[in-house]
């Protein structure tokens, strides 16, 4: 099992028990995988969602990886998200990667969930169809 599909089950299991603590970390590591996979809005759009949702439990951004069961599982997991943020940034420009994480961020926790399941978390990298 890759860690992409990993992630996708841990997600939904998550998503059904409606364990919040879990599902927002599931996104932000989503994120980091869709920018190595060259698909930098779909991680924006993650990682907005994945703020969203760590809002009522007071933790955002980077913060989730400060939870002590995350904290265990990789210590170096907050230089992983500010490696994948910064590339995403640099790809699509500030303005573009604000939008993008503002898209799903001001979505109610209900609507971020809806959303996630919604979305087929595979897709071409961005811009491969649009040429």
């Amino acid at each position: 099992m890759s860690a992409q599909q990993y992630l996708e089950e841990s997600l939904a299991v998550s998503q059904q028990r409606a364990i919040p603590v879990m599902v927002a970390p599931c996104l932000v590591w989503l994120g980091i995988i869709l920018v190595v996979q060259g698909q930098p809005t779909r991680a924006a759009h993650l990682w907005g969602a994945a703020d969203k949702l760590g809002e009522p439990l007071g933790v955002t951004g980077q913060q989730l990886f400060d939870m002590p069961l995350h904290r265990e599982i990789d210590p170096a997991a907050r230089a992983y998200y500010a490696q994948a943020e910064a590339t995403a940034r640099a790809l699509l420009g500030e303005a573009v990667f604000a939008a993008a994480w503002a898209e799903r961020h001001s979505l109610s926790p209900d609507q971020v969930v809806v959303s996630v399941k919604a979305e087929a978390l595979i897709r071409p990298p961005d811009g491969l169809l649009s040429g």
